[in-house]
């Protein structure tokens, strides 16, 4: 429902209130007129800015709200199965924000042979097909790294390392995102690594 009262009535209104005798006067506040003036809407949600709002794709654990860019929000969705498929390499890698979860990042390379490893994100709808910063691999990989493809780098910072009880390795680690407009988002996550 809207409420609109004219500057005047509002006026008139207050002065009826007062009451109509001389000795009763009321002194109107011109701020007080013009807030009476403005349409207020009862019972309308207030929308949270873009950035603040979480996508149901976005993946879960603790991360970041999207900073910078053009103010939409920066997303990466839990990968599909088939999303790593035509990786090369034996041996993989992947970021899930959740210990055992599901990643929002693979990455495939070989032992032994200086090439660039690849990776796969799920950048909202879209898979994404990445490319190391640097030769090595899978040795590459294990280290985390920083990974670009069109209009996107995605970094891997590796913390402490956590016993698994098999010949993986899981680190706790960071993902940063940085989109090519300026919008970065990190979550906080684990990196597994292995056969």
């Amino acid at each position: 429902m809207n409420l609109h009262l004219p500057a005047c009535a509002a006026a008139a209104l207050l002065l009826a209130l007062a009451g109509c005798s001389e000795e009763n006067t009321v002194a109107v506040d011109d701020t007080a007129v013009a807030t009476m003036n403005e349409t207020v809407l009862v019972d309308q949600p207030v929308p949270l800015p873009a950035d603040e709002m979480e996508p149901a794709e976005a993946p879960v654990g603790t991360g970041s709200a999207t900073q910078g860019g053009d103010g939409s929000p920066l997303v990466l969705a839990p990968l599909a199965p088939e999303d790593g498929a035509d990786l090369e390499g034996e041996l993989a890698c992947s970021f899930a924000p959740e210990r055992g979860g599901t990643p929002v990042l693979l990455g495939k390379g070989t032992v032994g042979v200086a090439e660039r490893p690849q990776a796969v994100v799920r950048l909202g709808d879209t898979p994404q097909r990445l490319i190391g910063a640097e030769d090595g691999g899978f040795g590459y990989l294990t280290r985390g790294g920083r990974y670009s493809g069109r209009g996107l780098t995605v970094t891997i910072t590796r913390d402490s390392e956590i016993s698994t009880g098999h010949e993986g390795s899981l680190h706790g680690a960071t993902l940063l995102a940085q989109r090519g407009d300026g919008a970065e988002r990190s979550w906080e996550g684990f990196w597994t690594c292995g056969p």
